[in-house]
């Protein structure tokens, strides 16, 4: 007679239930060593209860991020270059070790400088990210005394660059004394190295909050959008009954500019480079005796070009016009005239060529000028400042290099001669 199926189901059934069940991993631990103490006797099995594993986190809902977390290890650099310069100069250029512009010929005399002023020490800190954004941060200074002619012998710390930084891959935000956005490129000259500076030049730092975007057109083009509110220069002395102030609102900066060529590994910098700035903020010129006071505009329109040509050629340059740069190192480093009562409007360009001879070698040529308008000014102000250079620069190692420079600095002064002044400087750094 044929056993149905279902009552062999049920023998095999009750079979597996009391056979013995195979030991659980991980394997208990090795029994202890053998000792002459009497073994306890043995007792009936105890049951091992594994305690459930706990439920996965569950997953972010549709629309819902995840936290960016902060992580990696804070890093410090050490960075900077001991820089000093031999100087000599037919006639007084102010303010001395690094040339503005130079004096009327009635108080001009040749001068002589050793000078390590231009040196520039800091660090940067980095490798903390957050997110996908990398936070960085760094500060450099020079050790130029306001006063070089009167405290040759005295060195007085000045910050170039005090910032933090958040950085994606598309954009970044700086926050902290940093260079103007109106300040894409600088010369290439020994005079104030290594951020040169020539007749013609506008901007230099001050302290600031900043947006750089990045847009990428495809593998070889890109638009660059830059802006920042930053603190107007607080204070600066017109004459013994004028000084003028900030007004109460930040200066504003702003810069587009389009990239062509291979980023390679500078995303933000490409081979050529052509942009257009400006700038806009208030000064409050006050009488001293009355307190009276009367707002001014200072204001700004540029364009900059780099271009890196095939043959290792450098080309840079910018224009601009404008009114009361004297904060921005441009109009001859004037504001507002203290007899006409007027801001002082400007235009300016520079323009230079360098060529690569070797890894180590490289010669630059250049010019700049600064031209406010003479109808803005009285007797006795600057009226035209120009200046030409040559150098060249031999970096014999990368940390160790060497600069010899000759240049003519012209300053035109109104209803006086104009001051012709020749200057060579012999330049040696040490960077780290």
């Amino acid at each position: 007679m044929p056993v149905p199926g279902a009552v062999v189901r049920t023998f095999l059934d009750l079979l597996l239930a009391t056979w013995p069940a195979p030991p659980l991993e991980p394997a208990l631990p090795p029994p202890a060593a053998e000792t002459s103490a009497p073994k306890a006797p043995i007792g009936p099995p105890v049951p091992i209860i594994v305690a459930p594993k706990p439920p996965p986190e569950a997953p972010p809902q549709p629309g819902e991020r995840a936290r960016p977390m902060l992580h990696g290890e804070l890093k410090a650099e050490l960075r900077g270059a001991f820089i000093v310069n031999l100087c000599y100069n037919t006639g007084t250029i102010a303010p001395g070790s690094v040339a503005y512009y130079a004096y009327p010929t009635n108080v001009s005399k040749a001068q002589f400088f050793v000078s390590p002023s231009n040196t520039v020490v800091g660090f940067k800190l980095s490798g903390l990210e957050f997110g996908s954004a990398a936070i960085s941060g760094a500060m450099d200074v020079n050790l130029r005394s306001p006063t070089p002619l009167q405290t040759a012998n005295t060195l007085s710390p000045q910050f170039y660059d005090v910032h933090m930084q958040l950085e994606f891959s598309r954009w970044r935000l700086v926050v902290g004394q940093y260079p103007d956005v109106v300040l894409p490129v600088v010369p290439d000259t020994t005079n104030s190295y290594p951020a040169g500076y020539l007749p013609g030049a506008l901007g230099y730092v001050s302290p600031q909050v900043r947006a750089d975007v990045r847009i990428p057109v495809g593998a070889r083009f890109q638009v660059l959008l830059q802006g920042s509110f930053n603190r107007p220069l607080q204070t600066f002395q017109l004459s013994d009954e004028l000084v003028g102030r900030q007004a109460g609102l930040p200066d504003f900066q702003g810069r587009i500019a389009f990239g062509l060529g291979a980023s390679n590994d500078k995303p933000w910098q490409r081979p050529f480079e052509i942009g257009a700035a400006a700038h806009i903020g208030r000064r409050l010129v006050t009488v001293v005796a009355n307190g009276a006071g009367t707002e001014y505009r200072t204001w700004s329109v540029s364009g900059d070009l780099r271009l890196w040509l095939p043959t290792k050629t450098l080309i840079k340059g910018r224009v601009w016009k404008g009114s009361l740069l004297g904060d921005f190192a441009a109009g001859a480093f004037q504001t507002v005239d203290p007899m006409t009562m007027l801001a002082i409007r400007a235009w300016g360009f520079w323009i230079e060529a360098q060529q690569r001879l070797t890894d180590r070698w490289r010669v630059t040529a250049g010019y700049g000028r600064d031209d406010p308008t003479n109808a803005d000014l009285s007797a006795g102000d600057r009226g035209l400042n120009q200046a030409g250079f040559g150098n060249v620069l031999w970096d014999v190692t990368k940390t160790i290099g060497f600069g010899l420079e000759g240049s003519r600095w012209s300053t035109g002064y109104v209803g006086a001669p104009t001051a012709r002044v020749w200057r060579g400087d012999l330049l040696f750094f040490l960077r780290f």
